[in-house]
Parts: structure tokens; sequence; C-alpha cells
């Protein structure tokens, strides 16, 4: 279901609020799965909180879908991206 389905018919319609709910949960615990599997890995650090950064993720998802429908700047929409992202990035050695 896209962002703009959600936004107009979940608040009308159970069945499809409780179909959003399921998908965000889906791509939630898809999320936080990666998530969990990088800080095993050593690629995302161990202090992120996954199940709260995947809440986050799906979240944000959903405004960056709708920004780039409504042809915002793809310069502002990679630094907003690049910035929602740092903190899950592994500061290199040098």
């Amino acid at each position: 279901m896209t962002t703009n389905q959600a936004a107009e018919l979940a608040s009308q319609d159970d069945m499809v609020s409780r179909r959003v709910q399921e998908d965000y949960q889906l791509l939630e615990d898809a999320f936080a799965e990666h998530i969990r599997s990088g800080q095993q890995n050593g690629t995302v650090p161990g202090s992120v909180d996954a199940v709260a950064t995947a809440s986050a993720l799906v979240t944000a998802f959903s405004g960056f879908q709708l920004a780039v429908r409504a042809n915002m700047d793809r310069a502002r929409l990679r630094r907003a991206l690049e910035h929602f992202m740092a903190p899950l990035q592994v500061p290199q050695r040098q």
C-alpha cells in the first residue's frame, strides 16, 4: 500500500488501518533484523537501538516517498538521508 493510500484511507477504514499497521510492522521487523545483523558483523554500531531505529526508518521512508513525489530538490533529499543514516555508520579507523 502506498503512503498516499494509507494517509487517505486508514483513518476511515478499519481493515485498511490494520493492513497499514501490518505492513509497517513487517518493514520494522525487517529493518531491525538487518540492523542487528550489521551489529553482529561490525558494520553498525552496537549502541544503536535496533527497534527504535527501525521504527524511525519506516516513518522517515513515508516522508521521503512524499518528498520524491513532490519533486523536492534531490540535493536536499540526499543531505537529509545522509544525516538520518549517519548514526548507523561505524566510524572509520585512521
